[in-house]
């Protein structure tokens, strides 16, 4: 009895910190896909268009641009590539019209310490906090940038924080001098119908391969990228250890009440010899057979006591190794989940497992006269 607990028990445990680990996956790795044209701008009548898909809950249109900042400029990055004076002040500016789908944002690499992130309604600009500093740049603060001899006004409405790595090597890639700006205030700067890319995400990780799958069909010319490997292995992990579960709790049923059988057989026929002397001393076989039932949930009441420890033990052993195969941080910072209520279900479920081998054993018993019964004592 005290494996069946513990097994049940510790796979409800495991069970509860998988969806856990589905959970975060879903509210914190953000599940989605971009698009963009790879010989050009991206239409924003395409990006409308994907938005409206089954499965994506959410989007964002992006464009990147060079720009140069009139009352501003630009961080010295170490390591940056020192570049012509005529060169030396452009910054990049990002046109968004979701600034909390962007990975920067959505992997923590930058954090926004204050103000409120950019969404389609929304104005103003993001700057970075070096950036700001140098710049004495505080909310409220105005801005202006320049591009091909247009300017556009803003208002500094967030100061963020945080490294990213700079490809380009050049000063207007570095994090020091990325400018996110809310797309509705830059039409004097960029074309609105010409994108950069375009981000999605979905409802849950599960839904990310139907969505992508029903992009590709519907823009073929698009190039698309997901962000699944960020959790690929996790779910796969999760999945393997779901069928492995399953099969060990099939299995475990009907291997756990034949050997209960066994073993209650051999018990019951022990107690032959008892169960005579007190029917022939007028004992009525009800009162037998919950005297049995007495001992034997005794039993069972240990054995699911030292089962709920046991099992803590091998859901937290299990967990952690899930947990640790992540290398995500919000992931790891998980605790293995143990759901009382889980833990009774599945500790019904093994006392349902022992009631079928009792009566298995029982019931042929007790459906026999005690005279049958005291005759196979001699």
């Amino acid at each position: 009895m005290t494996l069946i607990f513990t097994c049940l028990v510790a796979q409800s445990g495991v069970r509860a910190t998988m969806s856990d680990i589905s959970g975060a996956i879903d509210r914190n790795v953000g599940a989605g896909f971009t698009a963009h044209y790879s010989d050009g701008s991206l239409a924003r009548t395409d990006a409308a268009a994907l938005a409206k898909l089954p499965g994506v809950k959410a989007s964002a249109y992006e464009t990147d641009i060079l720009v140069k900042s009139k009352n501003a400029s630009p961080v010295a990055a170490a390591g940056a590539v020192q570049l012509d004076p005529e060169f030396a002040g452009e910054v990049t500016a990002t046109s968004t019209t979701d600034s909390r789908l962007n990975p920067l944002f959505e992997g923590k690499l930058f954090s926004l310490e204050e103000g409120e992130p950019l969404t389609s309604g929304s104005h103003g600009a993001l700057v970075h906090r070096d950036f700001a500093a140098k710049n004495h740049l505080t909310l409220g603060s105005p801005l202006t940038l320049v591009r091909e001899g247009q300017l556009m006004r803003l208002t500094v409405t967030g100061i963020f924080n945080g490294r990213a790595e700079n490809p380009s090597g050049l000063p207007a890639g570095a994090a020091e001098n990325r400018i996110f700006t809310a797309a509705s205030d830059m039409g004097a700067l960029i074309d609105p119908d010409a994108l950069t890319l375009a981000r999605f995400r979905t409802a849950s990780a599960k839904e990310l391969p139907a969505a992508l799958a029903n992009a590709r069909k519907a823009k073929p010319h698009l190039t698309f990228e997901d962000n699944s490997a960020q959790f690929r292995g996790v779910l796969s992990s999760i999945q393997g250890v779901e069928r492995l579960l399953t099969w060990l709790v099939l299995g475990l049923s009907a291997v756990s009440i034949a050997v209960l059988v066994l073993v209650l057989a051999f018990w019951a026929r022990g107690r032959l010899h008892e169960i005579g002397i007190l029917l022939s001393l007028g004992r009525s076989k009800g009162s037998i057979l919950r005297q049995f039932l007495v001992e034997i949930g005794l039993i069972g009441a240990a054995a699911a006591v030292f089962a709920l420890v046991a099992s803590i033990f091998a859901t937290h052993t299990v967990s952690d190794a899930l947990l640790a195969r992540s290398n995500d941080p919000v992931l790891e910072s998980l605790s293995p989940s143990t759901s009382p209520l889980a833990a009774l279900a599945a500790l019904g479920i093994g006392a349902l497992m022992v009631a079928i081998a009792v009566a298995a054993v029982l019931i042929p018993v007790f459906r026999r006269s005690p005279k049958s019964i005291l005759a196979s004592m001699s």
